[in-house]
């Protein structure tokens, strides 16, 4: 498909009420959850001389943004979008660059954590709001419905691109400079994507649903359909993360222990691959209902992962790790569309927010759980047989999902 037929649906997207500025902010601002994990990695290494804190570190702030995610985007609901980033952000910043400024005076462990904790409990809730935003300005009454499929895919695609990004600015950084000058960069791209998104139309404009209507709404997770969706999205963030380690671990397997480029070449390759084919993929439009499509998907990618475990050189886990890519990104653009599918929109926020935590921590538990593997004789196998078996899982409970009355076939129940 020509490069201009691929881009020509995503262009009608100017329609969308401040669409282009929506677009940029959300990728500044989701720059900052995409570098702070490394960055606060290197930091603490910097300041300690031990992995063991850097990573215990790194865990508290992550669990503490996953437990503060859901009621912020509750609040989101009901409130408007940008009270809240410009609250979280003016919480979130003062935090980090107080812990930078704790780390030069040899403040205490425990003081350090605490700063964490308060840093990720408080990082503003940007992934949310902005899906929440292109659904919202997508909605029947918008006259726009038929741009939902193409607004998803993008918003997707590009939040994929960004978390590829992220950790490349802060290796460049750190060559460069140093990690606390990577966190400072991430806490600037926090700043301006947020107070920009905050600003923008399609996010701030978003008026609160009427509280009669939200007294009587129940919760995302007492949706069944949107359970199904959290499930499937678990299982195949386990695989990933599985595969974060595994092929790597492949890779120095084949080529040698200190041949690292290679390993980076195949999660690049993955990665671009995964890039490219969701574009296309969110660009063709499809007729097929998005949890036939995951259910389909999900079982090549267990195929393709199972491929990977019988890789007999680097050739095959490069023809893997592409085949790999090219499902992963419309996978990824399935997912995101089943929430907007089963989720009505008085939570749709608290939706989504649901579902970007799910993709954090099991993703990493699958890296945690890899480790041991890969350290076993034929570990590396085993590991993306569990993989495969994880995303099989997703595939199983996609299908069974299809035969469920209580999945929307590509209507919002806010549209119905």
């Amino acid at each position: 498909m020509p490069a201009r037929a691929v881009l020509r649906p995503y262009a009608a997207l100017r329609t969308v009420p401040g669409a282009p500025g929506l677009l940029v902010a959300g990728v500044i601002a989701r720059l900052a959850p995409a570098m702070n994990p490394l960055a606060l990695l290197f930091l603490f290494k910097e300041h300690t001389g031990h992995y063991a804190f850097a990573t215990t570190a790194c865990a508290a702030y992550g669990v503490a943004g996953a437990a503060a995610g859901p009621p912020l985007g509750r609040l989101c609901d009901r409130r408007r979008p940008s009270v809240i980033l410009y609250a979280t952000c003016t919480v979130h910043l003062p935090a980090l660059l107080g812990l930078l400024t704790a780390l030069a005076n040899g403040a205490s462990r425990p003081l350090l954590l605490v700063l964490l904790l308060v840093a990720g409990a408080a990082a503003p809730p940007v992934t949310a709001v902005v899906r929440a935003a292109w659904y919202l300005r997508t909605d029947a009454g918008s006259g726009r419905t038929a741009l939902r499929p193409y607004a998803l895919a993008a918003e997707t695609v590009s939040a994929e691109a960004v978390f590829v990004l992220g950790p490349l600015l802060v290796a460049a950084t750190v060559v460069v400079a140093d990690a606390g000058a990577a966190l400072i960069l991430a806490s600037l791209c926090c700043l301006s994507g947020t107070c920009a998104l905050a600003r923008n139309t399609a996010a701030a404009a978003t008026p609160p649903p009427p509280r009669t209507h939200r007294a009587r709404e129940p919760g995302p997770l007492r949706l069944p359909g949107f359970t199904t969706v959290l499930w499937c999205t678990a299982m195949v963030s386990l695989a990933f993360g599985i595969t974060d380690i595994a092929l790597p671990a492949a890779a120095l397997h084949h080529a040698g222990a200190h041949s690292t480029g290679s390993a980076a070449l195949l999660l690049a390759l993955w990665a671009a691959a995964s890039l490219v084919s969701g574009l296309v993929f969110g660009a063709e439009g499809h007729a097929v209902p998005r949890l036939h499509r995951l259910a389909r998907l999900t079982g090549l990618l267990a195929l393709c992962l199972m491929a990977l475990s019988a890789a007999p050189g680097l050739v095959a886990l490069a023809v893997g790790s592409l085949l790999c890519g090219l499902l992963t990104g419309p996978l990824l653009i399935a997912l995101n569309g089943l929430v907007a599918d089963v989720v009505p929109a008085p939570v749709i926020n608290e939706a989504y927010v649901w579902a970007a935590n799910v993709t954090v921590v099991v993703c990493a538990a699958g890296t945690a759980l890899a480790g041991p593997l890969v350290d076993r004789r034929c570990g590396i196998a085993w590991a993306f047989l569990t993989a495969a078996l994880s995303t099989g899982g997703a595939a199983a409970i996609a299908w069974r999902g299809t035969r469920s009355p209580v999945y929307v076939d590509e209507r919002p129940q806010s549209d119905a």
